[in-house]
């Protein structure tokens, strides 16, 4: 007994002798690096970390700050090289919204490379003469928009300065001279700010978007990756598995094909869904006599991806478009909201369960926060990945709660009707 607690107490004084050991070189380091005064590489300090800290593996606490700082050089490193991965994200993406149905195509006896290589050619034929019948109209209906909100907002800060509102006031004994100081002090100016801002924000998106377009043309590479992608994608799956870890497979396994579940029910879903909104809202508004049409299909097909804000905006800018359309533009506006609203009842109603199925069920205050913390940090990015993210989030939270309760033999909670 005594042999053992010896054995012990050295073996404690072993592990605070390396932790000393540890904290003395990571010390020495941030020294000589402060001493020799130059911007040293990320990957100098990331191998010297690692020669340091490798012999010590051993020991917990260094094995856990090891696989920290190999996470961050990781993180950093795909944060460096993202501008290069971009089309292999994007092929990646095809890649795995097809896979499904490759997979179907192959149970049917069909070639994986007969199969994907006909998918690419009918996306890329399809994404070609979107682009050379559409992007015309589109450019010249960008520019009527922008043009035709600037005059309106402009009209508007004119009839408000010289318009009958004043006389009118005056004789219901309201004094027209404080109101009028108010409207040109206060109101004009924030009407001129708003309509800034929203010619800078409908701008900046079609400038992205634009851009993004752009890239994806002259990315001759991403239909190659995608071909090759969708060919061998069960390969690529079971070449990441056999990288993972044996005592990791059976968890990491069991995550992917939820998350996979959960994940690709919505993408594709939803893919499909804002392609079938978009085409009735153009449709709608182009036989309603609303212009810009095209226009506002586009916006409603990306807005459409983002839940209650994305539908309040569509309604918003439909009623200001219907307004700028020809007479009379009451009618049209009216039209142009009603579409948007009808086709959002439409889509939620009946459209989601038949295609998507069993909705994701986050609670709408969740909801609302999550798109509001999402679009602060990532912009309309986040906007766009909220959803999603926050439900694998959570996904995750119910499966570590589920397996807490278990390990504490409490009784499960069933989450579907919380």
């Amino acid at each position: 007994m005594a042999k053992k607690n010896q054995e012990s107490t050295f073996s404690q004084l072993a592990q605070y002798q390396v932790g000393i050991v540890i904290v003395a070189a990571l010390v020495l380091l941030v020294i000589f690096l402060y001493t020799i005064e130059i911007v040293v590489s990320p990957f100098l300090v990331f191998a010297v970390i690692v020669f340091i800290l490798y012999p010590l593996r051993d020991n917990s606490v260094v094995r856990r700050l090891l696989w920290t700082t190999i996470l961050l050089f990781i993180i950093w490193f795909l944060y460096m090289i993202s501008g290069i991965l971009v089309p292999l994200i994007i092929s990646f993406g095809i890649a795995y919204v097809f896979n499904p149905f490759i997979d179907r195509l192959e149970k049917k006896k069909i070639p994986r490379w007969a199969s994907a290589l006909g998918f690419i050619l009918l996306v890329t034929t399809i994404i070609v003469l979107l682009l050379i019948l559409l992007m015309p109209v589109l450019v010249q209906q960008f520019n009527e928009l922008l043009q035709g909100i600037s005059s309106a907002i402009a009209d508007i800060g004119e009839w408000l300065r010289e318009g009958e509102l004043f006389d009118r006031l005056e004789g219901a004994g309201i004094p027209a001279e404080n109101v009028r100081n108010f409207v040109n002090v206060e109101i004009v100016p924030t009407l001129e700010n708003f309509s800034v801002l929203i010619l800078q924000a409908m701008f900046d998106f079609f400038l992205s978007l634009s851009g993004m377009i752009t890239q994806l043309i002259n990315l001759v590479v991403v239909p190659f990756l995608s071909f090759f992608l969708m060919k061998d994608f069960p390969a690529v799956k079971r070449r990441v598995k056999v990288m993972i870890p044996d005592e990791f497979q059976p968890t990491v396994v069991y995550y992917f094909r939820k998350i996979d579940k959960l994940l690709g029910r919505y993408i594709r879903g939803y893919i499909v869904l804002a392609s079938i909104n978009a085409s009735l809202a153009g449709l709608l508004l182009w036989i309603f006599g609303v212009k810009y049409a095209a226009v506002l299909a586009i916006i409603t097909f990306f807005l459409d991806f983002i839940p209650y804000f994305g539908l309040i905006v569509t309604m918003i800018l439909a009623g200001i478009v219907g307004f700028l359309s020809e007479p009379p533009i009451l009618l049209r506006a009216s039209l142009a909201v009603l579409s948007i609203g009808a086709l959002a009842v439409l889509e939620n109603y009946v459209l989601a369960p038949f295609i998507i199925g069993k909705p994701i069920g986050l609670h709408p205050v969740v909801l609302i926060m999550t798109l509001l913390i999402f679009g602060y940090f990532l912009g309309f990015v986040g906007l766009i990945i909220a959803l999603p993210t926050t439900a694998i989030i959570i996904l995750f939270a119910k499966e570590w709660d589920m397996q807490r309760r278990e390990k504490l033999g409490l009784p499960p909670i069933d989450y579907k009707n919380v």
